[in-house]
């Protein structure tokens, strides 16, 4: 059965049947998020790191599930006053560019009320990434030269957020 399609608040066409499902991660998700994490980044955090991480007080991590209840990507940022710092966000490989990666980032600035901006780093080689910050509405603010462990530069980026993404 085809859903009937939709464009999200940042712009990804979806079906609405195929629409993940977005939920805060609990300690009983870490190995699920850890398998997306060493599928899709070149350094990717330890379960054991994914498992601490949900535990913390500042900590945001949301996972997004399909129609059967299968891991297809996750966020994890943590909360500073009025500031969101996104500090990972994955989806498996066979669901990229269907609108999960937007449905999370739309959970997270739903969920925390109050936010004022968004931040996050990207790898400078990265150009599906940057595309999609792009699209979304976060702009380069800095660059930190050889700062992951391959020497990659990270380009820093913001989002300033709206009322409207508390919706």
């Amino acid at each position: 059965m085809l859903g009937r399609a939709q464009r999200t608040k940042f712009g990804a066409v979806t079906v609405s049947e195929d629409r993940p499902v977005v939920v805060r991660a609990g300690p009983g998700d870490a190995a699920a998020i850890a398998g997306i994490a060493a599928e899709a980044l070149p350094e990717p955090w330890s379960e054991a790191g994914f498992a601490e991480e949900i535990t913390l007080p500042e900590a945001r991590v949301w996972l997004a599930r399909g129609s059967q209840g299968g891991a297809l990507g996750y966020l994890v940022a943590h909360r500073v006053l009025d500031e969101l710092q996104i500090l990972s966000l994955a989806v498996a490989s066979g669901q990229r560019r269907r609108g999960t990666a937007s449905a999370l980032l739309e959970r997270a600035l739903a969920s925390e009320a109050g936010l004022r901006v968004v931040h996050l780093e990207v790898r400078s080689n990265d150009a599906a990434a940057q595309a999609f910050y792009d699209r979304v509405g976060f702009r380069p603010v800095g660059l930190r030269r050889g700062f992951y462990p391959d020497g990659a530069d990270a380009v820093l980026l913001a989002r300033a957020v709206s009322s409207a993404d508390a919706r």
